[in-house]
């Protein structure tokens, strides 16, 4: 089982506490609690080891300590070391990214190559709807993965002739797309991307195991030692289905795999271009009325909620609190807030990326709005309900 590549621990934090971290991750100044977490604990071993406060990493961002006692601190930067800092980083980044696109890009590039799908012979899987009950998990916060997911498994299958099982499909999977979201890690780096315009979010990086178990869990299907599987997001979105362990795709999986991808097809399509910051977005405007269309079709949980925080954000419960607040009822009364939370967050990154919805900054203050096509779709399902 693939959950024995790293120890994976569980603990159990005060509601507040997560509420704190949540809202450092929301302001973009982490990637996810687990980076945090992960952070900290580095953070205390030093400690333990006899490093001193001053000599941790400087963050861009010191959580406030209240009433404690605040841990002495190492002189503010002047001005011009901030520059040639800054400029060092740069430099690195630029470094690590010719690096990357001259070792491996090229060859990652054509794993996923859509010139591979004309030797498909498999036959699309049989679908139904999804229940209505059925949500995806919050976490679940790019859409792009799934696209890539299926291209895998469709160009994999091809060159096997069969539909494949889930171990080949999460040992091969899981490595090409760790290689592909390292090196649109190093593209957003070079590029200096914000928060909302990286490439590389939901994909897993080459150095990181842990990545690649949640990127297989959260999209692929999540096992137990007793061989269960609880399939993920590919399926969840009526893509893909599981027959035992084997997992093929459905047509509207082969359909959304067939589709040219900006950041996988499109000219310029080399890796230098990619990490020169060439792709504008990880969806065309055509996968993302796919992915509206499919979810109107096929993925009614999704649905619902998609429809009651657009109704929100064209309401103006435009900022993250007052969206949570206007859409608790509508969610499952026995959620805790931080579950509720979790699951707001990734349904707003996943309306972004469809193109539903926009985020704007007001300095570290998030507010939302629903570009016109998410208005127009608010104005459907409401004559849809009447």
């Amino acid at each position: 089982m693939y959950y024995a590549r790293m120890p994976f621990l569980t603990t159990n934090l005060a509601a507040s506490v997560f509420e704190e971290i949540k809202a450092l991750v929301e302001k973009g100044l982490y990637a996810s609690p687990e980076q945090f977490l992960e952070i900290a604990a580095f953070n205390q071993l030093a400690l333990e080891r006899g490093a001193k406060p001053a000599d941790l990493p400087v963050r861009s961002h010191q959580p406030q300590r209240g009433n404690h006692e605040e841990a002495p601190s190492a002189p503010a930067p002047s001005a011009q070391h901030r520059r040639h800092r800054q400029s060092s980083r740069r430099r690195a980044a630029k470094g690590r990214t010719e690096s990357v696109s001259e070792s491996s890009a090229s060859a990652t590039l054509k794993k996923f190559g859509l010139d591979l799908l004309r030797q498909l012979r498999v036959e699309p899987v049989p679908t139904e709807p999804r229940p209505p009950d059925e949500r995806l998990w919050g976490q679940v916060n790019r859409l792009f993965p799934i696209k890539l997911a299926c291209r895998w498994i469709a160009v994999a299958s091809a060159e096997a002739g069969f539909w494949l099982t889930y171990d080949p499909i999460s040992d091969g999977l899981a490595r090409d797309a760790a290689s592909l979201g390292s090196i649109l890690s190093a593209s957003d780096a070079t590029a200096e991307r914000k928060r909302d315009e990286l490439l590389a979010t939901g994909l897993p990086r080459k150095a990181n195991l842990a990545s690649h178990d949640r990127f297989l869990s959260q999209y692929i299907a999540r096992t137990t030692r007793a061989g269960d599987i609880y399939p993920g997001a590919i399926c969840q979105y009526a893509l893909a289905v599981f027959h035992g362990d084997q997992l093929g795709l459905t047509k509207a999986g082969l359909d959304l795999a067939r589709l040219e991808n900006p950041v996988l097809d499109l000219e310029p399509h080399s890796a230098i271009a990619s990490l020169s910051g060439g792709f504008p977005a990880t969806l065309s405007d055509e996968e993302r009325s796919f992915l509206i269309d499919q979810v109107i079709s096929f993925v009614p949980g999704e649905l619902h909620d998609l429809t009651i925080v657009l109704e929100a954000i064209v309401a103006d419960h435009a900022t993250p609190d007052d969206l949570l607040a206007s859409v608790r009822p509508h969610l499952p009364h026995e959620w805790s807030r931080m579950m509720t939370r979790t699951h707001v967050s990734g349904v707003v990154a996943r309306l972004a990326e469809m193109g539903l919805i926009r985020r704007k900054w007001e300095g570290r203050n998030a507010r939302y709005e629903a570009t016109p096509l998410g208005a127009r779709l608010v104005k459907e399902e409401a004559r849809v309900d009447r």
